[in-house]
């Protein structure tokens, strides 16, 4: 996989939405009420940012490989930019069969991409819309 084109954004009004503390135990993080409305209102702006680098238009267009932090940030995007629900897919599988594993969910999803999701993506993958949570912080 290679990565030709990225963006970054901070949120408005997310100070302390996102709390991270490392301990012996490990990390551990502390994720506001908010954070999938806070997401909700900015990601349609955010996406047609970084679709402006490609020929695609349509949000339905792009493999999705989001870190969702919880089930309610899946379906807030799903629902605001009229996914087709094949494309949290993987996402909600990783989120099922590991929890909400940080970041690494996004790399679970291009494996799972790797693996063979569908065979269309692996003809067409070169525009994919990774969101990380760190991107929001």
């Amino acid at each position: 996989m290679e990565l030709n084109y990225a963006v970054q954004q901070f949120l408005p009004g997310t100070h302390g939405v996102i709390d991270g503390r490392l301990s012996e135990e490990g990390i551990n993080f502390i994720l506001g009420r908010d954070l999938p409305q806070k997401i909700e209102e900015n990601i349609e702006e955010f996406c047609k940012k970084l679709m402006s680098k490609t020929d695609l238009k349509e949000f339905n267009d792009l493999f999705w490989a989001v870190h969702p932090g919880g089930p309610a940030i899946l379906n807030r995007l799903e629902s605001h930019l009229k996914l087709r629900s094949e494309k949290l897919e993987c996402s909600r599988r990783a989120l099922m069969d590991y929890g909400n594993v940080s970041s690494n969910t996004c790399l679970l999803c291009h494996g799972v991409y790797e693996g063979g999701v569908e065979e269309r993506w692996r003809r067409r993958m070169g525009t994919c819309l990774s969101i990380w949570a760190w991107d929001y912080i």
